[in-house]
């Protein structure tokens, strides 16, 4: 079994196509070219409750081997 990776990758992804474009962009780049690195968790985080995601780009996070973490942060400050 591999060692874990000592580094992991968070990003935000939110509703509108170009930014999850741009998540998919990232992650795929980690994949083919990241080296020692390629394999390191990559974490996508929806802080909005409100906003789905389109399945095409679920699709992908899992094809990717990313985790994928819908949640809906409560704070004291609007969005």
């Amino acid at each position: 079994m591999p060692d874990a990776s000592p580094v992991a990758f968070v990003t935000v992804v939110e509703s509108p196509a170009a930014m999850q474009s741009q998540v998919l962009l990232l992650a795929e780049s980690l994949r083919r070219w990241g080296g020692g690195l390629a394999d390191a968790p990559i974490t996508c985080v929806s802080p909005r409750f409100q906003f789905p995601l389109r399945q095409s780009t679920l699709r992908r996070f899992e094809h990717l081997n990313s985790t994928y973490a819908h949640t809906n942060i409560h704070g004291p400050h609007g969005w």
